[in-house]
Formats: structure tokens, C-alpha cells, sequence
């Protein structure tokens, strides 16, 4: 519960900033509009004010269990500001924690007036999509340090003197073929010492792979006996 209650308070504070910043109170239909809505659509031509054209285009009046509520045209239901916690919250379960075009699918199938950039603040600070990240992320750590992970790891030395900076003119990019985990280095040339300093440090970091293969046999020779004096490497090839 107390998840819930803070995921609610960073909602409707990071909202706020969000309408605060854009200057735009039709965001969302505070509970203020919605009430004079309500009060334009029942007095109908009784009413001479701006608000009434909107209201008459854009919404219905209906009631559910003595409770007045607003629908589109098409008979979607409006929330109010005050509702759109809940209402986002419950559709987002709906789908499943599944991602924002899931949980928009869900919105807008049920509700209207409530945007894109409204879902993305709930689904930014929803605890447990939160964690359910955490999960990923830390699983594919833990992958890496699976006995088949760094059994082989392929290399290559990418070109980039036309489009480098003035000291790094290549980068080294290497990636373990079990779990497909990828690191990129950038260097000062394409040596011998400068692409296994690279890769030592990669395999310091992690452990040494049981294999290193390259683009060209005889100079992934010479650098896997550069990276051996460093990270001793079981094999190569």
C-alpha cells in the first residue's frame, strides 16, 4: 500500500510540473472544468458562454448508480483529474504491467481525454514495472557470469579516421556469442598493444574468455599473446 501511495504522489506531482511547464491546463480536465461542464451541458440553451459549444461537441452526460459522470460522443468514459490514478492504474493491470502502447490500447478502448503523455508519467513511476526491470537487468548480469558465457568472444576494429575526433581514429568492438553482450572501445590506433590493452581490460573486468577470434588469424594471434601476459587465457583460436 505504501508503494501504491507514493507511486500516486510522484504521479500527480510530476503532472502538475508537466502542466505548470507546457502552460496547459486541457492536459487534463481538472475537477473544476469537469463540473462546469457537467452544469453547461444540463443548462443547455440557457447558458450563453463559450464553454457550452465545447461542451456540446465534445461530451455527453451520463450517470451510474446516482453518480454524474462525462463520456465522448462515442460513449467513452472522461475521468475526472482526481480519477486518473486509479483509472490508469487498474487498465494498466489490465494489460498486464505490459508496456505503454499496452496500457494505452487499454486507455483508450475504455476512457477518453487522457493522453500519451499522461500514461507515460503513470508508467514511469509504476513500482512494479520497476521492478520487474530490475529483474531483467539483473538477470542478465547474472548471464554473464554463466559457464558458458565468455567462451567465445569475437572482435573487430572499426575505421573511423574520416569521422573520429583528433586522438581516436578507431574503435574496438567486441561481443561475447553466448549471452551477446557487447562492449565498445574507442582507440588511438589500431596496434597490437592498443587493441589488447582493450581487451585485457574488458577480461579484467569480467574473466578471460576460452576463446578470442578477430577478423584476421594472425593478428588476433599477436593479440591474444598481448592480452595472455595480462588475463591468461585457457585457449585461443
Amino acid at each position: 500500500m505504501a508503494a501504491i501511495g507514493n507511486h500516486k504522489f510522484e504521479f500527480y506531482t510530476k503532472l502538475d510540473a508537466m502542466i505548470d511547464e507546457k502552460q496547459n491546463v486541457k492536459l487534463v480536465i481538472s475537477d473544476s472544468l469537469y463540473d462546469e461542464i457537467i452544469q453547461s451541458i444540463k443548462a443547455g440553451r440557457n447558458q450563453d458562454s463559450q464553454l457550452k459549444y465545447w461542451a456540446k461537441d465534445e461530451f455527453r452526460l451520463n450517470s451510474k448508480e446516482n453518480i454524474e459522470y462525462l463520456e465522448t460522443i462515442g460513449g467513452k468514459m472522461i475521468p475526472r483529474y482526481s480519477q486518473l490514478f486509479e483509472i490508469i492504474n487498474a487498465l494498466h493491470q489490465t494489460a498486464g504491467h505490459g508496456d505503454k502502447e499496452k496500457t494505452c490500447k487499454q486507455v483508450y478502448k475504455k476512457c477518453g481525454f487522457i493522453k500519451r503523455e499522461v500514461i507515460q508519467i503513470f508508467m514511469e513511476k509504476c513500482p512494479t514495472c520497476g521492478r520487474e526491470l530490475m529483474t531483467k537487468e539483473i538477470s542478465k548480469l547474472q548471464d554473464m557470469y554463466t559457464p558458458k558465457c565468455m567462451t567465445l568472444v569475437q572482435f573487430s576494429i572499426l575505421d573511423m579516421a574520416s569521422k573520429g575526433d583528433r586522438s581516436y581514429k578507431y574503435i574496438m568492438h567486441a561481443r561475447d556469442s553466448y549471452s551477446q553482450f557487447s562492449w565498445s572501445e574507442p582507440l588511438l590506433s589500431d596496434s597490437v598493444k592498443d587493441v589488447g590493452t582493450s581487451l585485457s581490460d574488458i577480461c579484467s573486468r569480467l574473466k578471460a574468455p576460452l576463446m578470442l577470434q578477430g577478423d584476421s588469424e594472425e593478428f588476433t594471434f599477436k593479440v591474444v599473446l598481448y592480452v595472455f601476459v595480462f588475463v591468461y587465457l585457457c585457449s585461443f583460436r
